[in-house]
């Protein structure tokens, strides 16, 4: 998962996304899910702000999450991602959390972010470059959609 569906757990301004961030931490907590997240998202939370911070970690608290470890496999797919033309050179961090789930070998990449993760095209040419580089497709989606 992405940094979004973590963070979206305490955004009360989207309620229709807090609920649905809040329902698939419920089905995680109860072992439906396998979550794991990169060094990026873990960076990405420990930026956020105080009170937010402490109220993120106390959720990150209450499932299991596997942290995926650097790699350079990560790195160059994130690379190639952007050869893609879909996913740009500016955009990492996004990069970044698709490449992890792809190396390895999740399943899905859960995300809220509708303009560079978790969305169609992304989804096409995401799996067009994983199929040229060796990878198994991936699903990208919302948690919503799970």
């Amino acid at each position: 998962m992405d940094t979004t569906v973590i963070s979206h757990l305490e955004q009360a301004e989207k309620p229709k996304e807090m609920l649905a961030s809040r329902v698939f931490w419920e089905q995680a907590k109860f072992g439906f899910y396998h979550l794991c997240l990169s060094h990026v998202t873990q960076d990405e939370i420990m930026a956020c702000p105080q009170p937010r911070l402490d109220q993120l970690i106390v959720w990150m608290s209450q499932v299991i999450i596997d942290v995926l470890q650097a790699c350079p496999e990560v790195e160059a797919l994130a690379e190639a991602y952007v050869d893609s033309g879909r996913l740009r050179r500016r955009h990492l961090a996004d990069r970044r959390h698709i490449a992890y789930a792809t190396v390895y070998g999740c399943d899905a990449i859960v995300s809220w972010n509708f303009e560079h993760i978790a969305n169609e095209l992304t989804r096409i040419a995401v799996n067009a470059v994983n199929a040229k580089a060796g990878y198994s497709s991936i699903v990208i989606c919302s948690p919503d959609i799970l």
